[in-house]
């Protein structure tokens, strides 16, 4: 979700914000979409388990790091589109993959995530998912997590 002025937006078809069909992989497979390479085929739960046929806490470690890779192909690309110095993120795939998922995502960021301005930008683990959203709504009134 995209939080501004700690009203989260929505856009025309309610997708403002949303990173699920950022192209990560422009020779990936095919998203339910129609297009090829959304983050959403590298990173949801239905996807992965689906890819790997058992549960998303078996997945392999090949998949974690591909997972974070992808993500922080995404995240590189909303902080250039609207010029932020923080991310929160939170969900299933975080709290079942962790620390094996987000250093690539973070390595992914930095080598990535190039300009001037991104020098700084700070990522930050959010508990669950209705944290991330109040989190993310403060962040957007305050400047700061909390």
């Amino acid at each position: 979700a995209c939080v501004v002025g700690g009203v989260r937006l929505r856009g025309a078809h309610g997708n403002a914000g949303s990173l699920a069909h950022i192209n990560v992989d422009p020779d990936g497979p095919e998203c339910w979409c129609g297009a090829r390479g959304c983050l959403a085929i590298y990173a949801t739960s239905t996807a992965i388990e689906r890819e790997q046929v058992r549960p998303l806490r078996r997945a392999t470690p090949s998949i974690v790091e591909r997972t974070g890779m992808m993500v922080g192909r995404a995240i590189a690309s909303a902080v250039a589109l609207f010029d932020v110095s923080t991310v929160l993120y939170s969900g299933v795939i975080v709290d079942t993959f962790g620390e094996a998922m987000v250093e690539p995502m973070r390595r992914e960021l930095v080598a990535r995530a190039r300009l001037p301005g991104l020098a700084d930008l700070r990522t930050i683990e959010m508990s669950d998912t209705g944290a991330a959203l109040i989190g993310a709504a403060a962040l957007a009134r305050t400047g700061s997590p909390g």
